[in-house]
């Protein structure tokens, strides 16, 4: 099992808690899977930045660009953030969510995190 959590934002104002609520959702929801954790933002339109490591969540709240990440939830539209258990292909960071996808011009257009597993895709 997967554990996905994610804080959406209409205001991208420094709403006072927000990076404590998501450093505590990383560390609650590592007990849904231990082996990485990762999370992506949406600060702009066509500005989605993302991170991961096959760390568990606290682990992954203590490592500086995650931390960064999370002190600017309050200012990004979407903060999305996985933490997983691994069923298949071992423990990677390659492999820990979120994935992105990219144009051409090596700019994420969509990140997502999933729980399961996706067969062929």
């Amino acid at each position: 099992m997967c554990g996905i959590a994610a804080v959406l934002n209409s205001e991208r104002t420094d709403v006072k808690g927000l990076p404590a609520l998501m450093r505590d959702l990383l560390v609650v929801t590592q007990v849904r899977g231990m082996d990485s954790t990762g999370m992506y933002q949406m600060k702009s339109d066509r500005d989605l930045i993302s991170y991961k490591k096959a760390v568990d969540g606290s682990t992954f709240t203590q490592l500086p660009k995650a931390n960064t990440m999370i002190n600017h939830t309050g200012y990004a539209y979407a903060t999305v953030a996985h933490c997983r258990k691994a069923t298949t292909g071992g423990i990677k960071d390659l492999i820990a969510h979120p994935f992105m996808h990219e144009t051409n011009d090596n700019v994420p257009d969509f990140g997502f995190v999933h729980n399961g597993t996706l067969d062929y895709w």
